[in-house]
């Protein structure tokens, strides 16, 4: 799982609340007002209209309801983690609290308009004065009009003065949380390296990278059968398919392919095929002539190095061979492909000596 998913994941899920929590707040205080009794004799005006409008309302939220309301849940996979967050996941939860932040303004929207209904017309003005003073003072932090000859300085260049206002708060806080963020910065990343800079970040990427295409390989490789195997020329392949035919097919095919119980690998005689499609299907599920089924004991690609190896052997002329036994195939009619492998064999019959004789001895 993302860890920086995860964190915007749970910074959200926290908004959600405070802004629940505000909106319970904001709930309880229009309740307290309406018990007012001022509301009580407007709410009594309103009550017989409210009644009569109360079906076509329950039809218009019953016909609003979406039907995944009504479906089904599906099962549950216990096999995948119970938390994972997703993109979407996130999106989910931005929604919802952008939904439940409209919900708390139209509250304090409602809550405000019912407020100013009690009051007087004199004391309305007065509230929306004192409101737009404590805006301006937030904002600016400007003295009024009235007052600026409490902050006149002595300056004066050719009739224009100079007025010592304060910072705008909202400047003064950004600053002081840059500050903040820095003394946070430096000790992560430079005192305690509880964090990556950018390069170690970029390393590990690069390192996360190359263990994903690592993968991604290893399981293609795998997915590999009869019907799309191919012959592998990579000298790091034939070198496993080498170890492999030592260890299982050299009892009875002979360390350098000549042939011992089990027929020549080197001539072109075959008795099942010389692609490496039949040679792969021969490996995979054996034959009646006493050759055994590798399927459990190799996996598809192990089988696939083994038999590029075992067409890496055609042609070497390897001594004491086993006379032909099988049908005559002259080496084009194995195909093109097949037949670049041959470029490998000399090398790799001088690598299946060198093995023979290191046994040997």
């Amino acid at each position: 799982m993302n860890t920086d998913n995860e964190l915007i994941f749970w910074l959200l899920v926290g908004v959600g609340f405070l802004l629940l929590l505000a909106i319970l707040a904001m709930t309880n205080a229009v309740k307290n007002l309406l018990a007012s009794d001022y509301f009580k004799k407007k709410l009594m005006e309103v009550e017989e209209k409210a009644k009569k409008a109360a079906p076509f309302i329950a039809l218009l939220i019953i016909a609003s309801l979406p039907a995944s309301v009504f479906a089904q849940a599906g099962e549950v996979d216990l096999s995948e983690p119970l938390l994972k967050i997703t993109k979407q996941e996130i999106l989910i939860v931005a929604i919802i609290d952008g939904i439940l932040l409209i919900v708390f303004w139209f509250m304090k929207r409602l809550f405000d308009n019912m407020v100013a209904m009690t009051r007087t017309q004199e004391e309305q003005v007065e509230h929306e004065v004192k409101e737009s003073q404590a805006i301006n003072k937030i904002l600016t932090d400007a003295v009024p009009i009235e007052r600026e000859d409490e902050i006149l300085m002595d300056h004066d260049y050719d009739g224009i003065q100079e007025l010592d206002n304060n910072l705008p708060p909202w400047w003064k806080w950004g600053f002081y949380f840059t500050i903040g963020f820095a003394v946070i910065y430096l000790l992560n990343y430079h005192v305690f390296g509880t964090g990556d800079l950018q390069i170690a970040e970029y390393n590990k990427e690069i390192e996360q990278a190359n263990a994903d295409i690592a993968e991604y390989l290893a399981e293609s490789a795998l997915n590999v059968d009869e019907n799309s195997v191919t012959v592998l020329t990579e000298s790091s392949d034939l070198n496993v398919g080498l170890e492999i035919y030592m260890s299982y097919c050299a009892v009875c095919h002979g360390q350098n392919g000549e042939g011992v119980v089990g027929p020549n690998m080197t001539d072109n005689y075959w008795i099942y095929g010389p692609s490496i499609k039949d040679l792969f299907k021969t490996i995979k599920y054996g034959a009646k002539n006493g050759m055994k089924s590798w399927k459990d004991e190799l996996n598809p690609l192990e089988m696939q190095q083994v038999a590029s190896y075992m067409k890496s052997l055609h042609g070497t002329n390897p001594a004491n061979q086993k006379e032909a036994q099988g049908d005559y195939y002259a080496p084009e009619e194995e195909g093109d492909a097949e037949a670049t492998i041959d470029s490998l064999a000399v090398e790799s019959g001088v690598v299946a000596d060198t093995i023979a004789t290191e046994v040997s001895e």
